[in-house]
């Protein structure tokens, strides 16, 4: 049974702007999604809004652990997909030559209780996702740091 989803980028920036990007709403809202509301903190919430495949949808989640900017995860469900549960992401940071290598593990799919297609399906589609949402983020602070370099 499939449990976690794993994907890795190199960014071309130094790891304080990553950070930056994946934890303030007015990044993520131009690489991720067009709505995003942070408390920043351990156990402080997140809400994210937007639409996928012409469909809108909004999650809720929860901070879980937080070491900038090393380490950043949340736990969150979308309430018409994963009414069985939730799945919990984390996302690591290290410095890597001149950029960050930047690795996301979005865990707890086996644990979803919403039957097994289901959850097979959804993995698919969320690994699928965050496949091209890092590729967005990736573009996104390429273009951040060509506007902060000048060129």
């Amino acid at each position: 049974m499939k449990d976690s989803v794993v994907r890795e980028v190199f960014i071309a920036a130094p790891r304080e702007r990553v950070w930056e990007v994946i934890t303030t709403p007015e990044h993520i809202n131009q690489w991720l999604w067009d709505f995003a509301e942070i408390d920043l903190r351990v156990g402080g919430a997140m809400s994210l809004a937007g639409t996928y495949q012409g469909k809108p949808f909004s999650y809720e989640a929860t901070i879980e652990h937080l070491d900038p900017p090393h380490v950043f995860a949340f736990r969150w469900a979308e309430g018409g997909w994963v009414e069985g549960g939730s799945t919990r992401v984390e996302i690591m940071l290290t410095v890597e030559g001149e950029g960050t290598r930047l690795r996301l593990v979005e865990s707890g799919f086996a644990s979803l209780d919403i039957g097994e297609e289901r959850r097979d399906a959804l993995f698919d589609d969320i690994s699928g996702g965050w496949k091209n949402e890092l590729g967005q983020l990736v573009a996104y602070v390429q273009r951040l740091q060509r506007g902060s370099t000048g060129s």
